[in-house]
């Protein structure tokens, strides 16, 4: 007998909402102060030849660490496509800024989400 599990639409909404304010009350934060004129100066002046070559760079560096994680994990018997190696690491990486040091568990959880690669051996 398969039991099926409903969400509760209050709870979700409750859900989404809180995780809103707090997002709004971080970036608050994070601007409060900042004089928008003097940014948007220097957006007018940069020049997006270094900021795209930047994130293409940044790009490869991501995806070739996925095909190290993804070739250090093969001997065990895991084979894993690089999309999903590339998004638990930038998962990691983003948790990483907000937890130091959690990153490493945090790929680790998002790998097995996603291919069932236990823990311990990510």
């Amino acid at each position: 007998m398969v039991e099926n599990k409903k969400k509760n639409p209050v709870k979700t909404f409750l859900t989404i909402l809180i995780s809103l304010a707090i997002a709004v009350l971080f970036m608050w934060l994070a601007f409060r102060g900042l004089e928008f004129d003097k940014i948007l100066k220097s957006l007018e002046n940069a020049n997006y030849f270094w900021v795209f070559a930047a994130m293409i760079f940044g790009l490869g560096a991501y995806w070739f660490r996925a095909i190290r994680w993804n070739l250090l994990l093969e001997p065990m018997g895991y084979h894993i496509s690089n999309s999903n190696s590339l998004w638990s690491i930038s998962f990691g990486y983003l948790m990483n800024l907000t937890i130091p040091r959690s990153g490493e568990v945090a790929r680790a959880t998002a790998l097995y989400g996603v291919e069932k690669v236990p823990v311990e051996n990510s």
